[in-house]
């Protein structure tokens, strides 16, 4: 089985003018190389990056992981950009120094999958002739 790895940025949407912060700037990180895992539900990311990111505390739950279920936080406000296209989504903290992940829900939300053969993002369509979106 291959891997496909993804650029992309993520930000706290509680710093844009409409969030509840009074902060000046805008909190982003750009994380080239980011692995597409099909396998994980969630954006996930080290502890430490959040912490930069200043992302929100939502809750802690229970998580299957390669080795058994274990604890994790989950925190909010992360919106995920790749290209012209974003989302936002929860984000489940992994161990400092492990390496984030964009797991199924925001590639859903992105539009995009993982293109194996190639190593990289396939963007699903999205314009007058087709759309990956339905209601």
């Amino acid at each position: 089985m291959g891997q496909a790895f993804i650029s992309i940025a993520i930000e706290n949407s509680a710093d844009l003018p409409d969030g509840s912060s009074t902060r000046g700037a805008v909190r982003r990180l750009d994380l080239p190389g980011t692995l597409m895992d099909s396998g994980a539900t969630h954006l996930c990311l080290p502890a430490n990056l959040i912490a930069d990111l200043g992302l929100a505390l939502s809750r802690e739950v229970p998580v299957k992981t390669a080795t058994g279920y274990q604890s994790r936080r989950i925190f909010r406000n992360a919106i995920v950009r790749f290209e012209d296209r974003e989302t936002q989504c929860e984000c489940i903290e992994l161990p400092a120094g492990m390496p984030p992940l964009l797991g199924a829900i925001p590639m859903e939300g992105l539009g995009v999958e993982p293109d194996l053969q190639n190593r990289r993002p396939r963007k699903l369509p999205m314009d007058a002739h087709g759309s990956f979106m339905s209601v």
